[in-house]
């Protein structure tokens, strides 16, 4: 058993150098401040330290995103998920998880809109799903995220209602059931309980 092991699991912290810390801390100001490419380097440079910390490699996708290099942002979020799956306590897992499949829900579709096609979001969001080995557990979150931006409103409910099913908290919860809601609004429904 590692130290990270013995010691993080019941923190919900996930143990790493001070230096690769302080680089993503850095990165995020930079990030905040519109300054992409310096905080692309930051990040970089945590991963560089800590190659199995999560957070640069999410921030990092994040950033890429904000830039437009999509491909290298759904690289990254990949990583990213991986990782919070394999090396994070059981306690911060799941948010984290929730954090990155929201962020890369959203990537999905401004790619998607920039290329001018929705089927590449599906295409997209079962590469990852392969690399994850099966689906995440957000897996009928972003299909009915894919749904709704086709207009395929009663698939998309039908979905987000599957999710919402495995999971009632959170913040990717939140934004199912806004999404049921702005759906059935559309359809003139009444609201979803």
């Amino acid at each position: 058993m590692s130290l990270w092991d013995a010691l993080g699991e019941g923190t919900g912290l996930q143990f790493v150098d001070d230096q690769a810390v302080r680089l993503v801390e850095e990165g995020m100001r930079f990030q905040k401040e519109g300054q992409y490419q310096d905080a692309a380097k930051k990040y970089e440079s945590s991963i560089s330290i800590e190659p199995n910390y999560v957070d640069p490699h999410h921030f990092l996708a994040n950033t890429y995103s904000q830039i437009e290099r999509f491909e290298d942002a759904l690289k990254k979020y990949r990583i990213a998920l991986r990782l919070a799956e394999n090396f994070l306590p059981e306690k911060s897992r799941k948010n984290t998880i929730e954090q990155i499949m929201a962020n890369l829900a959203k990537t999905i579709k401004i790619r998607s809109l920039k290329k001018g096609s929705y089927q590449n979001a599906s295409e997209d969001f079962i590469e990852i799903c392969n690399a994850l080995k099966g689906p995440p557990p957000f897996y009928h979150f972003l299909l009915g995220m894919i749904c709704s931006e086709q207009n395929l409103n009663d698939e998309a409910i039908v979905e987000f209602e599957k999710f919402l099913s495995n999971d009632k908290d959170g913040e990717v919860t939140n934004l199912a059931r806004e999404k049921i809601e702005k759906i059935r609004e559309k359809q003139g429904l009444r609201p979803f309980k």
